[in-house]
């Protein structure tokens, strides 16, 4: 199907503590992948700047541009300031006629209850803002967005639009990575574990309850011990405001705790995703 051409192109950014993505927004989003680098020490050296300006040359290369040098915009959400420096930088110096924008807690317009809201993380904001406007649209009710990344956040959003706070906790790989280093018995079977079930690709199968041998009963202690954080927070929040809430579910780790919650959820593992898009354009 031919499309009209693009005169301008926008790219989304996050920047989290171990993953960065990338996204075409707007008009562009469904001509190229998303670009997703997920290795905390690749993240700290310089391949993935350098991987991230490759994928954004094939991006202007494969789209239908007006120009032949469309205006680029580059929007980033970071939880990391340092990064989120060097990120500005080789952007300007590949690519000097590109715009970007840094996101701040200013920009996502959703209430917060909570005295520093300039200290909540930006990717918290945006992904309780996006679910409670999606939830606006259905069945209205307090919402709850549990990010389970390199730590899982849960949030609570208020029928309102009020950010009320969460729970912050070690994520899955964290959680591995801490029995590995410091129960040296128990390293062998954390990296198998690792390597098995938390590679790139989605989950394929769900460790059978309870675990027979040491390495599942390590990942159904992981994985358990996520849902119930994630079930006992849904089930106060229901509790304090005597109505049912709408539970997302985002982040990398989400499709392997998702099979373990007995809350019922909606899983949007790019919730990111959708909530620069809408921010930009809608």
């Amino acid at each position: 199907m031919s499309q009209d051409p693009v005169e301008s192109l926008c790219i989304g950014v996050d920047l989290g503590n171990t993953r960065v993505k990338c996204w075409a927004l707007g008009a562009a989003a469904d001509w190229q992948q998303g670009l997703s680098l997920a290795d905390q020490q690749a993240i700290r050296s310089a391949a993935w700047l350098d991987r991230v300006m490759q994928w954004r040359d094939q991006l202007v290369h494969s789209l239908p541009i007006a120009s032949a040098q469309p205006a680029v915009e580059w929007v980033i959400a970071s939880v990391q300031a340092t990064i989120t420096g060097r990120f500005c930088d080789r952007i300007t110096s590949h690519f000097p006629s590109d715009r970007f924008r840094v996101l701040s807690s200013a920009d996502v317009p959703l209430r917060t209850r909570l005295p520093a809201r300039q200290k909540i993380g930006i990717d918290r904001l945006l992904t309780s803002w996006v679910a409670w406007q999606n939830n606006r649209r259905g069945e209205p009710g307090p919402t709850i967005v549990a990010d389970a990344g390199s730590a899982l956040t849960i949030d609570w959003t208020g029928v309102e639009g009020e950010f009320r706070g969460g729970a912050i906790l070690p994520g899955v790989q964290l959680q591995l990575q801490s029995l590995g280093e410091h129960i040296p018995a128990l390293s062998a079977a954390v990296e198998s574990i690792i390597q098995q079930h938390l590679s790139p690709q989605p989950a394929t199968s769900v460790p059978s309850f309870p675990g027979m041998d040491t390495e599942s009963a390590i990942a159904v202690g992981v994985y358990t011990s996520a849902a119930a954080a994630i079930d006992r927070f849904v089930q106060q929040v229901e509790l304090e405001s005597a109505t049912r809430v709408q539970l997302w579910l985002t982040g990398g780790d989400a499709p392997r705790i998702a099979p373990w919650l007995k809350s019922q959820y909606r899983l949007e593992p790019d919730l990111m995703r959708d909530a620069i898009n809408r921010l930009i354009y809608v």
